[in-house]
């Protein structure tokens, strides 16, 4: 219920370790393509096993120069992974779209700004009061966005015309716009399709950026070499993901009159925004961009603070730019420890693939070298502002949350489900009441499954140790 599909990134790694059962006839997608046999003896000799969740950018000589098997993993992911999205069937249900619980544990409304620890330090402790009231407002937001998520297919093609599904906002909240992206099918045709909302509450306005659901936006999580971002409003902030800032710089556009409006005249006081996965990453742009815009309009001390929530969030920018975001932005990035989405491009670097595969050129792959083919890997660190999220933060089974430790090969898509979705549900959940939390995996030994608790969606079924 309430739960993100496993998309953006997290295909990457469940075809390279379940290649053979995943690729479809790529012969059919494109011309000129490697056979498909080739490209599968070139991968196969990858280990069963991530023995170390935590560092699958090293077990899979990812953050290294550009190898021959590194890139024809990257160019298998591309162009097989691009062919798993059907926007059609991600339309949730109206009665699993949950209200998020407006009073925390503590009794506290919800949401609430955060406390300013502008500069943001790397990371910020699980531990004290704090977390547990920054919790509860993650949980919030958390819920918001995975309602987004479900709703925003709804909205394209056949969809559209069937359905009548209202977007869903949290009682007493008010839907300001609706940001949607013009993107490109491989037949060249275009449709519109909502990728962030903006929600308002008396004084509090909240944007929600959702995460991959097409193939458009599975290839700008790979054009992940630095933009060009001169000319912009990000012109010397470092380096930055271009599909990410592409993405950003496009609904920003749509943003603004809205700030405008409501921040600068008008009386919203309390600013958010946040993201889950590919939303995080693009979060991590447009919340510099807000900050920035804000600052420039209202200088001195009526300045407002953005509040930035990222969830599961991929690597965005250089160190530079990092340091900058983290000095003009107030930061969380929430990040499950065995979640190996979060360390993609992988930091301190992220190898490149050069631009001469005729794939690339014939069906508008990205490609992932940037304007310089002489650069084999591209800088990256992990944002600031880092609430690393372990199994001993969830409140329910943390020993069946240590299972994913390590990786089977045989169980990519049950550890995905919960380490990329599940767990962040869960582990703030611990800070309200809600007994929709995805928290249990499998059964409790005695048969007792607690009613303060429910599944993560397909467990205790998929449940791999």
């Amino acid at each position: 219920m309430g739960v993100f599909r496993p998309s953006c990134s997290t295909i990457l790694f469940l075809l390279i370790v379940s290649v053979s059962s995943q690729i479809p006839p790529i012969d059919d997608l494109i011309d000129d393509v490697p056979p498909i046999d080739d490209l599968i003896d070139d991968v196969i000799d990858l280990p069963p096993l991530i023995n170390d969740t935590a560092n699958s950018c090293t077990e899979l000589e990812l953050n290294q120069n550009h190898t021959t098997a590194g890139c024809t993993v990257i160019q298998l992911v591309m162009v097989s992974g691009s062919e798993g999205f059907n926007i059609e069937e991600e339309c949730g249900a109206p009665e699993d779209m949950i209200a998020a619980p407006n009073v925390s544990k503590a009794g506290k409304q919800l949401p609430h700004p955060l406390v300013d620890l502008r500069p943001v330090p790397y990371k910020i402790s699980t531990e004290g009061d704090n977390w547990r009231s920054e919790g509860a407002v993650s949980f919030w937001m958390y819920r918001a966005l995975t309602n987004f998520n479900m709703w925003a297919p709804c909205m394209v093609g056949d969809n559209a015309t069937r359905l009548n599904t209202a977007q869903p906002v949290p009682p007493g909240w008010e839907t300001l716009a609706t940001l949607s992206l013009n993107e490109t099918t491989y037949d060249m045709s275009y449709f519109e399709i909502p990728f962030a909302t903006v929600i308002l509450h008396e004084s509090m306005l909240v944007v929600l950026v959702r995460g991959t659901q097409t193939k458009w936006e599975w290839l700008q999580d790979f054009t992940y070499g630095f933009a060009n971002t001169s000319g912009t409003p990000l012109g010397g902030m470092g380096g930055i993901h271009e599909g990410f800032t592409k993405i950003a710089l496009t609904l920003f556009e749509g943003l603004k009159p809205i700030l405008d409006t409501h921040v600068v005249r008008g009386n919203a006081s309390a600013v958010s925004i946040a993201g889950h996965s590919l939303g995080a990453g693009v979060s991590t742009v447009m919340s510099l961009l807000m900050a920035d815009y804000i600052d420039e309009a209202l200088p001195g001390p009526s300045r407002i603070k953005v509040d930035a929530f990222l969830f599961a969030p991929p690597n965005a920018g250089d160190a530079d730019f990092n340091k900058i975001q983290a000095a003009r932005v107030n930061v969380r990035s929430l990040v499950f420890v065995h979640d190996i989405i979060t360390q993609i491009p992988c930091a301190p670097e992220m190898m490149t693939c050069p631009a001469g595969l005729k794939t690339r050129a014939s069906f508008g792959l990205p490609n992932t070298m940037g304007p310089d083919e002489d650069i084999k890997s591209v800088p990256y660190r992990a944002q600031h502002g880092q609430v690393l999220l372990t199994p001993r933060d969830m409140p329910f089974q943390p020993e069946a949350w240590a299972c994913f430790a390590s990786l089977e090969t045989s169980k990519v898509a049950a550890f995905l489900t919960a380490t990329h979705s599940c767990a962040y549900m869960c582990a703030t959940s611990a800070f309200v009441n809600e007994t929709a939390n995805e928290c249990l995996l499998n059964n409790a030994k005695d048969g007792d499954i607690p009613a303060a608790a429910s599944f993560c969606p397909g467990f205790p079924e998929l449940f791999p140790c």
